[in-house]
């Protein structure tokens, strides 16, 4: 039998390598267990590839129908696997599967010398057996004649039916082959009946069946299983980056008395862009402070905490449209990316190195010294971290699927009160943080921030990462790039430039992420590619975009790259701040980049076809029924 994990590797390109790690070693392990019960033998895995035998190294005389009931279970496992832990990796680990190739035929087996030598197989059974499995689809399991014959002697030729296409596979010819089609109770009843990777029944929250950690008074919210999964996640997210803030109140507490009701909510007649900040001030260098961000973990949010985390990402999730690209699905997305590159910022070449027989109480004060020099002080600043996280989870609120010029025209009086600029991402602003702001989370604000000072400076953080996602502003763009030039290719000395520099590479970091999918794998490339692509026709038939998207695409990409995508990844490498992460991102951008010239005529015709005569002239997008209102009002309405 060989396995392998579709879509491993677009999803791996939005992960961490430990995160990866976590990935396999969960699923195999849980083969582990199944491999025992089977008396299948484990031959070895290969990345995301398992390969297991039957009658080996014991002769068995029902090989095929063990390894079928083997495949079977592992199949639904891999389902149960990708779910449990999407709360922990993130969106999309629940949609992975795993296809499955079967053949039957002799082998050599053994151990070649060498370095590192292992047991393994050899012979044409096993190249067959893997093109069983690269021949094969998502969540299915298919069957070599030869398995299908050994099956029928063991009388259950029944589990089997034929595949209805003729196979051409490389070096072999034309084969018959054929999928497993039973139910798990018919193939064993220690099986678990689960399917794995089918659709899921909806959950609808606040009393009905479901997640009970999801139990509100106040937000009542229908959501499938998957979303209550990915909710999680973001709760998790926050809550590690909480974490930090709280040791670091724990370990030095603050030099002023704590504010007993933190609460902000901005000046009359000022608006989230007058909170806009060219250079914001980030803390000096402090030994225990880093220390305790590095201790994070030992700290244990009250549940009360915990719960009141959950139901403010529910209330932001439900405050998200069911746009095609602008949805609470692609806010999770930028911020995973978020996160990674928040993990990926490098550790210089230290001084003293953790492990070494000098490496004392001075020598980690030291480390962390030049960690915070080398980040401009980004690594020893968890409010700065949260802010990140908090910035990518709320940026697209409410957003209508359109451009905010259009906004203007549709919102005049509230394109007004916020001065025709960055419209929706101001709206995002006001709405996420109005929620935030009532009562119902007075005690998560007061665990969060010792005194207002450090409220108004999340909220500063905040607005600066926001506004910074908005791209198409002119104005605002072309003062970015100054800025940059300035913090980064002027000779100034450190001390001028370092709150500059720190509050560049966070903007970065948010737009970067907002774009990520242009500089991941080309699947996940593709998947936004065509959302986005939707969600802008639909704006054009609706009337609220001028130009038919079917005519600018392809080009429209290609300057989106080559002036927007290209350059800002290369600003990553330039700020020397994430490593070889910087160098991957870049990587990726380019190879979309050129792909796209290559294939991106026909992918956009595909999506015409797909639009004009496919099977969703409706909307079939998650999430709540718009109103074709913004949900902001002016002070006075």
């Amino acid at each position: 039998m060989f396995a392998d994990i579709v879509g491993f590797t677009a999803w791996s390109s939005a992960r961490e390598p430990a995160q990866v790690f976590v990935l396999l070693q969960t699923i195999y392990q849980s083969f582990v267990v199944i491999a025992k019960r089977r008396r299948v033998f484990k031959v070895e895995t290969i990345g995301d590839s398992y390969i297991a035998v039957t009658g080996l190294p014991k002769s068995q005389s029902k090989h095929a129908t063990i390894m079928l009931r083997f495949a079977w279970e592992c199949r639904n496992r891999v389902g149960q696997v990708t779910k449990e832990l999407e709360s922990i990796l993130g969106p999309d680990t629940g949609t992975l599967s795993m296809r499955f190739g079967l053949h039957s035929g002799a082998v050599i087996a053994g151990v070649l010398q060498g370095d590192r030598a292992r047991f393994q197989l050899f012979g044409d059974t096993v190249n067959t057996a893997a093109r069983m499995e690269s021949t094969g689809m998502a969540g299915r399991i298919q069957v070599s004649s030869a398995t299908a014959d050994a099956l029928k002697k063991e009388n259950k030729e029944g589990w089997l039916t034929q595949r209805s296409d003729d196979l051409s596979v490389k070096g072999k010819g034309v084969l018959t082959t054929y999928w497993l089609a039973l139910h798990s109770a018919d193939l064993s009843t220690s099986a678990n009946s689960s399917s794995g990777n089918s659709d899921e029944d909806a959950v609808v929250l606040d009393g009905e069946p479901g997640p009970p950690r999801w139990h509100s008074s106040m937000v009542r919210l229908a959501m499938s299983r998957k979303q209550a999964r990915v909710l999680d996640w973001v709760c998790e997210v926050l809550l590690r980056q909480i974490k930090k803030v709280v040791i670091v109140h724990q370990r030095c507490p603050l030099p002023v008395k704590a504010s007993r009701d933190v609460v902000f909510r901005g000046k009359e007649g000022k608006i989230c862009l007058d909170g806009v900040e060219e250079a914001i001030s980030t803390p000096d260098f402090r030994a225990e402070v880093a220390e305790a961000v590095m201790d994070c973990d030992l700290v244990e949010i009250p549940e009360t905490i915990s719960a009141a985390i959950r139901e403010y990402v529910a209330i932001i999730a439900d405050t998200y449209r069911p746009n095609k690209f602008h949805n609470f699905e692609h806010a999770c997305h930028v911020t995973m990316s978020v996160a990674k590159l928040l993990s990926r910022v490098v550790t210089p070449d230290l001084l003293v190195q953790p492990g070494e027989s000098t490496f004392d109480q001075s020598a980690r004060h030291q480390m962390a010294a030049q960690i915070h020099d080398f980040t401009h002080g980004i690594a020893s600043d968890p409010l700065a971290t949260l802010a990140l996280i908090f910035a990518a989870l709320v940026h697209d609120i409410d957003h209508q699927g359109v451009s905010n010029a259009q906004l203007a025209k549709e919102f005049p009086e509230i394109a007004e009160h916020y001065r025709n600029k960055s419209v929706a991402e101001q709206n995002a602003l006001d709405i996420a943080w109005d929620h935030l702001m009532t009562d119902r989370f007075k005690t998560l604000r007061e665990y969060i921030f010792v005194t207002q000072d450090e409220l108004r400076r999340f909220r500063q953080l905040t607005v600066n990462m926001v506004l910074a996602t908005d791209v198409f502003d002119k104005e605002l763009n072309q003062l970015r790039k100054n800025r940059w030039r300035r913090a980064f290719h002027t000779k100034l000395p450190p001390s001028l430039t370092k709150d500059l520099r720190a509050t560049i590479v966070m903007e970065h970091i948010i737009q970067a992420s907002d774009v990520s999918h242009t500089m991941q794998h080309w699947h996940v490339y593709q998947k936004w590619n065509g959302c986005s692509f939707k969600e802008m026709y639909a704006a054009f038939k609706e009337g609220r975009l001028s130009r038919d998207p079917r005519k600018f695409w392809y080009e429209g990409e290609l300057k989106f790259f080559d002036n927007y995508v290209i350059p800002l990844a290369a600003k990553l490498k330039e700020c020397n701040v994430f490593g070889v992460s910087s160098d991957e991102y870049l990587a990726y951008a380019l190879k979309n980049r050129e792909e796209w010239a290559e294939r991106g005529e026909k992918i956009v015709e595909d999506l015409i076809l797909d639009l004009e005569f496919g099977h969703h002239n409706g909307d079939d997008s998650e999430g709540i029924a718009s109103d074709g209102l913004m949900r902001r009002r002016l002070p006075d309405a």
